[in-house]
């Protein structure tokens, strides 16, 4: 029997089902006191679960969790339209604005790569180019080591 996106609650009064499909902010419990029984409330569970589904795939929508870290789209804050790329002005002890474009990835869990471009040094269309380059690299150097280990 699936359960997939069906967790059995135990409470100390109350217990169930539940039936939780994130990605389109659904969620519903399945009592089995409402329901008569354990076996009864599951069935039910099943049923909304199936019908949910159904009826995301209608419209197109996504049914399970969203992935995790990779953002195939910048978001409204990104002003370089680039993902992974970033703007910064820095103030320097003496009082004078530097500023860089910032590439970044995570090669590996809790590892971080970042490195800084400065538009003083290499002008700003070459400093985010440079930004975008290096994310790109990197990318590319992951999947190549995801292809390896399979």
């Amino acid at each position: 029997m699936n359960l997939k996106y069906i967790t059995r609650l135990h409470y100390k009064s109350s217990h169930g089902w539940w039936v939780r499909l994130r990605s389109a902010h659904i969620q519903k419990v399945f009592s089995d006191l409402a329901h008569g029984s354990k076996s009864r409330s599951l069935k039910a569970a099943i049923k909304f679960r199936d019908a949910c589904i159904r009826d995301l795939a209608k419209r197109g929508m996504p049914i399970g969790r969203k992935p995790k870290g990779h953002h195939k789209n910048p978001t409204i804050r990104n002003r370089t339209g680039f993902v992974g790329v970033h703007y910064v002005i820095r103030r320097s002890k003496d009082g004078s604005r530097n500023k860089s474009y910032i590439g970044s990835y995570y090669p590996q869990r809790y590892k971080h790569l970042v490195r800084s471009f400065s538009v003083n040094k290499y002008g700003e269309k070459r400093a985010l180019k440079l930004a975008i380059a290096f994310r790109q690299e990197g990318l590319r150097s992951m999947s190549k080591g995801k292809q390896r280990r399979k």
